[in-house]
Order: structure tokens, then C-alpha cells, then sequence
């Protein structure tokens, strides 16, 4: 079998991994480990954090086997895979570094004799309830649409809307207080 695979193509490969052939998912992972490898070492400075990417595209493209249509072909689709994963990746950098930044602030204003409010807008407190909850789970507990909407007993649909919606309302209230 293993001789029989080396003859197939990419796209083959892939169906017969779908269809669970663990093989033909070792055969592509040969093919195309270097390339993932060499792709996110140029885009990232770190090894470390090559490796994770790394690990987290194999991962994911495990997750998202089911989606692959055979009629297209598989390296533009597995590259495809991987610069999600690796956005995914620099925006949780990025989140990192403001919630580091928060705490940072939140840490400073602490030594200070004023009391802290929970919120650092006065104006989180004027939106309806379901909104205020929504916005604060969304950004500052860092939930998924998918969390909240559990934790709401929505849809994340609803969730969506409801933070949105919030955000409208903060913006207006901001531009009403002269900010």
C-alpha cells in the first residue's frame, strides 16, 4: 500500500485521509512538512513559536479535513490552512499584549488612593443589561461568540448582535459626553 501511495496524487491522498486513512495523511505530512515549516519560519522570528504554529496548522488541517473538495487542489488549500492559523496566532499575540498593558495600568492605578471602578468606561454601566454582559464577556473575559452565547443561553448569533449593538451605544455615549 505504502508504494501505492507514493503514486497518488495530493488530492487522492487527501480523500483517502478523509476517508480515515491515517497513511495517506503521513505521506502528505512528508510532502509538505518542510514547506509549512520554511513558510512560517520566514514570517516569524521565533522557533518556538514556528513550532506551535506549526502544530496548530497540522492540527487544525486534521479538524478541517471534512471541508476539502477533492475537485480543487490541495497545497493552495493546506497554505490556506496554515496563514489562518498563523493570523489566528499574531491577533492572540496582539490581544496578549493589550491585556498585558490593562493589567499593567490596572496594577498602577491600584497604588493610587482612588478607588477602582470595574468598568473603565462609566458609560459600560448605562447599556442594557444583556449588552453590558455580552461586551464585557467579549472584551474583557475574552469569551467566544460561542462562550457567551452559552453563559447568555443564546445563539452566538444573538451574541454577535448584542455586542455590536453595545459597541453602537458606547460610541454614541462617548460622542454625547464630548469624548
Amino acid at each position: 500500500m505504502n508504494e501505492k501511495l507514493d503514486q497518488l496524487t495530493d488530492e487522492e491522498l487527501m480523500v483517502l485521509y478523509q476517508e480515515g486513512h491515517e497513511d495517506a495523511f503521513n505521506r502528505l505530512y512528508r510532502r509538505y512538512s518542510d514547506r509549512v515549516y520554511g513558510y512560517l519560519r520566514k514570517r516569524l522570528n521565533d522557533p518556538h513559536a514556528a513550532n506551535d504554529v506549526f502544530q496548530a496548522s497540522f492540527m487544525k488541517l486534521h479538524r478541517s479535513k471534512a471541508q476539502f473538495n477533492s475537485t480543487y487542489t490541495f497545497a493552495p488549500w493546506l497554505f490556506t490552512v496554515v496563514r489562518s492559523v498563523l493570523l489566528d496566532w499574531h491577533k492572540a499575540q496582539k490581544r496578549n499584549a493589550l491585556n498585558s498593558e490593562f493589567r499593567e495600568e490596572t496594577f498602577q492605578a491600584s497604588e493610587t488612593d482612588e478607588p477602582l471602578t470595574p468598568f473603565p468606561r462609566p458609560e459600560l454601566s448605562k447599556l442594557p443589561e444583556t449588552q453590558r454582559l455580552a461586551v464585557e464577556m467579549r472584551y474583557f473575559g475574552e469569551l467566544s461568540y460561542e462562550e457567551i452565547a452559552t453563559q447568555l443561553e443564546t445563539s452566538p448569533g444573538n451574541v454577535r448582535k448584542l455586542v455590536s449593538r453595545g459597541i453602537k451605544s458606547l460610541k454614541s455615549l462617548l460622542v454625547k459626553s464630548g469624548e
